[in-house]
């Protein structure tokens, strides 16, 4: 354990040499964080609609909590759901998605500084 955690400190210590480039990922969804929370929340609700309507037809159960909300299991088909491939496929395709969007939010609060676009 203590080596591990030793050479986690060597690349942490070194990695501060290494400069990032603005369209990098992981910088673009850190410099825009409520904005990415706000529109995959959306996206991903949206496309859970689209591909519950394409497998189980236009059926009253989609309307309500799913079981693991604590509603009801009775309306449930036993296969209700999505195996894990499809839930991380999904993901990906938020995440592809979300990126250019986000990277035009984040050059926008890179270039103007008006109150909505910062925080408190």
């Amino acid at each position: 354990m203590c080596a591990l955690t030793g050479k986690k400190f060597r690349w942490m210590n070194s990695a501060h040499f290494y400069t990032f480039a603005f369209t990098n990922p992981l910088i673009v969804f850190g410099r825009v964080p409520l904005f990415y929370y706000a529109a995959h929340l959306l996206l991903a609700h949206t496309l859970a609609i689209i591909l519950n309507f394409a497998c189980y037809g236009r059926n009253l159960f989609l309307w309500i909590a799913p079981p693991s909300l604590g509603g009801p299991t009775d309306p449930f088909p036993s296969n209700y759901g999505f195996p894990l491939g499809v839930v991380n496929a999904v993901w990906i395709v938020v995440l592809l998605i979300l990126y250019p969007a986000c990277l035009r939010f984040a050059r926008l609060k890179q270039r103007r500084h008006d109150w909505w676009l910062s925080y408190p």
